[in-house]
């Protein structure tokens, strides 16, 4: 299963919604369709040395701070851009999923949501992998140095 098959759920929340838990749900598996193919793109491009340094052995051990922070080091502007969109969906995401007594959703929040997360998807599939996986070893090269 790829995890940009989330979004076609999200669409369906969005679209056939009947309370906010599904607008928040939808904001929910926007983000994860993301989350999941970035984590997989960094994974796979990644070096394996790099890898080993971080003792990263699956893909699972790629947490989403980790994703985030990966990204963000880059000097690549359209990796950047990336990680700024991904970054603005994962706040999205927090509010829907953590903040239900303070923050109220609304079926736009949720479209919003799948919107951006349609933009990140299609630039992941604009941006050389190689060029992923090296702001990954970039970032993992820096920390463990020596």
């Amino acid at each position: 299963m790829r995890g940009k098959q989330f979004l076609d759920t999200a669409r369906l929340l969005a679209t056939h919604g009947a309370d906010e838990a599904d607008f928040r749900s939808a904001v929910s598996r926007a983000y994860y369709a993301c989350y999941w193919e970035i984590r997989e793109v960094l994974f796979r491009s990644c070096d394996q040395e790099a890898k080993n340094k971080a003792s990263i052995k699956s893909v699972e051990k790629i947490g989403h701070k980790p994703m985030l922070d990966y990204l963000n080091k880059s000097k690549d502007i359209s990796i950047i851009n990336l990680y700024t969109n991904i970054d603005t969906l994962q706040r999205d995401r927090n509010t829907a999923d953590y903040k239900i007594k303070v923050t109220p959703l609304e079926k736009q929040d949720a479209e919003d949501s799948i919107f951006l997360a349609a933009r990140i998807l299609e630039s992941l599939d604009r941006i050389p992998a190689k060029s992923i996986g090296s702001a990954m070893s970039d970032y993992i090269n820096g920390v463990f140095k020596g």
